[in-house]
C-alpha cells in the first residue's frame, strides 16, 4: 500500500505551528489558518487575519537522484491576508491593514521557523537541513481597483528523499558470518 506522501504531511505540520502561534496570540493578534485553498475567501471572513498553505510544486533535484531514490524539492505558499478596518463595508486596504499584515508575516516567520522545528511532522532524517524562505509583498492595488485586502505571502523550499515502497529494504531477521575462513587468511602480530 502507497502511504501518503511527505510533502502532504509537512502541510498538516505547518498548519499545526501556524495554529499553535494563532492560540498563543488570541487575546490580541488571532488569525484563522487553512490549507489548500484555491482562493482567498478573506472578504467573507469576520476575523480580519487569514493565512493559506498551498503546496505550489515538486521538483526532482535531478544531481542527487536516481530512478529509484529522489531528492524531491517541494515549494510552498504561505499567503496570507489582512482585511481593511472598515467593518462590513468592502473598501480598499488601509494603513491599519498593512501594519496588522507585518505583524502576521512576524507571527508566520516564528511558527515556520520556532514552533515546527525546521521537520513539520517529519522524522528526523526526513527533511534536510537546508530550507529557503522568502516574503514578498504585493501591492494594495492593481490595474483595474484597489484591493480589498493587504496580501503577502511566504515562500518555502524543503528538500526530503523520496523512496518508492518497493525500493525499501526489508529488516534484517539474520546474519551468518564465517569468520575462520577470514581468520586464517590475516594474521595479525602484536
Amino acid at each position: 500500500m502507497i502511504a501518503m506522501p511527505l510533502y502532504n504531511t509537512v502541510i498538516d505540520g505547518i498548519v499545526n505551528a501556524l495554529t499553535a502561534v494563532a492560540e498563543e496570540e488570541a487575546a490580541w493578534a488571532y488569525f484563522e489558518v487553512s490549507k489548500n485553498r484555491s482562493r482567498p475567501y478573506i472578504e467573507s471572513v469576520t476575523n480580519k487575519a487569514l493565512v493559506n498553505i498551498v503546496l505550489d510544486s515538486i521538483e526532482t533535484d535531478s544531481a542527487r537522484s536516481s530512478l529509484q531514490n529522489k531528492m524531491h524539492k517541494a515549494t510552498y505558499f504561505i499567503d496570507m491576508y489582512v482585511k481593511g478596518n472598515t467593518g462590513e463595508v468592502l473598501e480598499p486596504a488601509d494603513e491599519v491593514a498593512t501594519d496588522r499584515l507585518h505583524l502576521l508575516t512576524a507571527q508566520v516567520e516564528y511558527a515556520l521557523t520556532h514552533k515546527s522545528n525546521n521537520r513539520f511532522g517529519l522524522a528526523i532524517g526526513q527533511v534536510e537541513n537546508r530550507s529557503e524562505i522568502t516574503l514578498k509583498f504585493y501591492s494594495l492595488q492593481d490595474e483595474n481597483s484597489a484591493a480589498v485586502y493587504a496580501p503577502a505571502r511566504w515562500t518555502m523550499i524543503l528538500y526530503f528523499p523520496y523512496a518508492p515502497a518497493e525500493a525499501t529494504p526489508e529488516a534484517l531477521e539474520q546474519l551468518n558470518v564465517n569468520v575462520q575462513k577470514w581468520q586464517q587468511r590475516y594474521i595479525y602480530t602484536s
